[in-house]
């Protein structure tokens, strides 16, 4: 701008020009403004906008606010900043479809108290908190219903079962302890140069919270230097770790055992990485925390997961977390929920890595914590943090598809953390509750959801895409998850108490039916993939199978299942018959299937 301020001084037009554009600002269609006039929501969407004020069509149809970009200023960098420009539009529309996450805290109430709860305005700005026992959400918890009298009940301990020394699993040992007793004396920069390929290209899409370049020079260092003991060298051996273990999505060939089996050469070199990594991890927890430290954490977490290793994993996502309470985005308030692109700018790297690191490590230990059902720690108030990780601006458009991947996952989260919320106090099996306070709910969380698919940006559009993308795939399963989520307390009242409850809500019970069966085929192509999730999908499947067993058990629900059931179930029995080498709990679980498939 300065060398065009400079030719304008002195020129007898200036003035005249001057005054032609402050005539011209008064009026909306003159100004120099960005060419693209539709709204920021019609944008995101691709699709063409009327333009009508205050809301635009589209916008006055979802209650969404409908801001266009007419008073954004035009500005330099086109390359960055039109990726930013898309991306913050995705961040926007997200938040603005979801505005209903301040926490609620419904009650079995009368049906007075209800309209006045479903009528309450919701503040996507409020933080979404958990006030009930996640615990009725279990396969544990499942296992325990009546419907199956208590013939499961030697079954229910699940860390028993995954530490097993019997079992194959490997959670009995230590992170230290595990894989072959050797010592990786140095780093060969040709075979970890392939490993942090497969990383970046497997793993990394899923949560880009790396500098790749950065990585690829520490790399280079160790290799020439030698593996030191700092952070630095511990990260690089993990990443060449998960590397070594991480696979094709889906797998290329036909298989019927894990192709990264235990007894495989690439299990057993991700095992001598991975040790080498803990041998430097012990060093990282007196050093206060940071974002090394905290990504060190998180990966080695990971790595358990991919090998079936939950009870190991949780502690090192709680460490990771504990090692972002220094981060400055704690600092940001909720009017920073929502920022324009420029303020990426000015937040600089650090802060970009911070919140994705923080929000990373969260999620990620929220969700096993649920599945474990740790003592102390379900009845916890966990509140959603009120600001969204920003994108990286070096090489961003390399890193497109995965940050529409991961802030779309991150806002559906948001809205599954508010269902569990809303409806954790009905899902108890052990009492009745009036359904009818939180049917009228039900309808909101539907159209959030719905809204959800309906936004995603083409690189993450789950109606359209590839059906071999491994991100599309992870959505569709988060979306089951809410779904599941919603229908759940009516499925467990029905299933539970069936002759006194509410037959005006059958319709219900039947769409949470028909669920457990969509999650499970939505599941399927990722049955025999190993990622950081593959153990969570299993446990969501098998839950699924097991409420379709307990409805076909239940005489009055046999008309509310769905044609097909039973075959999803037998899908589930081969998903745990190809992992019970490698999973603890995973024979335990196919022969409860086969015990209750037994006869019909």
């Amino acid at each position: 701008m300065e060398p065009f301020e400079s030719g304008e001084h002195g020129n007898p037009h200036f003035s005249a020009k001057r005054a032609r554009q402050s005539t011209a600002d008064q009026e909306p269609s003159r100004p120099r403004k960005r060419n693209a006039t539709a709204c920021q929501v019609c944008r995101a969407r691709k699709t063409k906008c009327d333009n009508k004020k205050p809301r635009c069509s589209y916008c006055q149809s979802i209650g969404a606010s409908c801001e266009d970009w007419s008073n954004e200023p035009v500005r330099s960098a086109p390359d960055n900043q039109a990726v930013l420009d898309r991306i913050e539009r995705l961040e926007r529309t997200l938040l603005e479809s979801s505005r209903y996450f301040q926490p609620s805290a419904l009650q079995c109430r009368s049906s007075s108290q209800t309209a006045s709860s479903a009528s309450r305005s919701i503040n996507v700005a409020k933080a979404s908190t958990f006030q009930s026992n996640p615990q009725f959400f279990t396969v544990e918890s499942v296992l325990s219903w009546p419907i199956f009298k208590r013939q499961f009940d030697s079954s229910l301990n699940l860390r028993e079962l995954m530490t097993n020394p019997d079992s194959g699993n490997l959670d009995h040992l230590s992170p230290q302890s595990s894989g072959k007793n050797q010592n990786l004396m140095g780093v060969e920069l040709e075979s970890c140069s392939n490993l942090l390929d497969k990383f970046f290209g497997r793993i990394h899409i899923k949560n880009p919270i790396l500098d790749e370049k950065e990585i690829r020079q520490w790399a280079r260092e160790i290799s020439f230097n030698g593996i030191g003991w700092g952070s630095r060298s511990c990260l690089v051996l993990l990443l060449c770790a998960l590397g070594s273990i991480s696979e094709d999505f889906p797998p290329k060939d036909p298989i019927e055992v894990p192709k990264c089996c235990k007894a495989s050469d690439d299990y057993q070199l991700a095992e001598v990485w991975f040790g080498a990594s803990q041998k430097r991890i012990g060093t990282l927890l007196s050093n206060g925390g940071g974002i090394l430290e905290a990504q060190c954490f998180f990966f080695s977490a990971v790595y358990l997961m991919h090998t079936f290793r939950p009870f190991s994993a949780w502690p090192l996502f709680l460490q990771a977390l504990a090692c972002c309470q220094t981060f400055q985005c704690f600092s940001k308030s909720a009017a920073d929920v929502v920022f324009p692109p420029q303020e990426f700018l000015e937040d600089g790297p650090g802060g970009r890595s911070e919140e994705s690191v923080y929000w990373t490590c969260f999620k990620s230990e929220l969700e096993i914590r649920f599945d474990l059902s740790l003592p102390g720690f379900n009845a916890a108030n966990l509140t959603y943090p009120d600001f969204l990780p920003s994108p990286p601006l070096e090489s961003l458009q390399n890193q497109d598809q995965a940050w529409y991947f991961y802030l779309a996952e991150i806002a559906l989260r948001r809205l599954a953390n508010q269902i569990l919320s809303d409806f954790l106090p009905f899902n108890s099996p052990d009492s009745i509750c009036d359904l009818t306070s939180i049917a009228t709910r039900l309808s909101d969380f539907e159209s959030q959801a719905e809204q959800w698919s309906k936004i995603l940006p083409p690189e993450v559009d789950i109606h359209t895409g590839h059906d071999k993308d491994i991100l599309r795939f992870i959505l569709k399963g988060h979306l089951q998850n809410c779904y599941e989520s919603m229908y759940w307390p009516f499925i467990v009242q029905a299933i539970n108490w069936p002759q006194t409850r509410d037959r005006s809500l059958d319709y219900i019970v039947r769409k949470g039916l028909q669920v457990c069966v969509d999650r499970i085929w939505v599941n399927v192509p990722g049955f025999k993939h190993r990622h950081h999730g593959t153990w969570g999908m299993m446990r969501a499947c098998t839950r699924s199978a097991l409420v379709l067993l307990a409805a076909k058990r239940c005489n009055e629900l046999t008309a509310l299942l769905c044609i097909g059931w039973k075959e999803a179930v037998q899908q589930v029995i081969g998903l745990l018959e190809f992992w019970r080498g490698d999973c603890g709990d995973a024979e335990n679980r196919r022969d409860i299937l086969l015990t209750a498939l037994r006869g019909f």
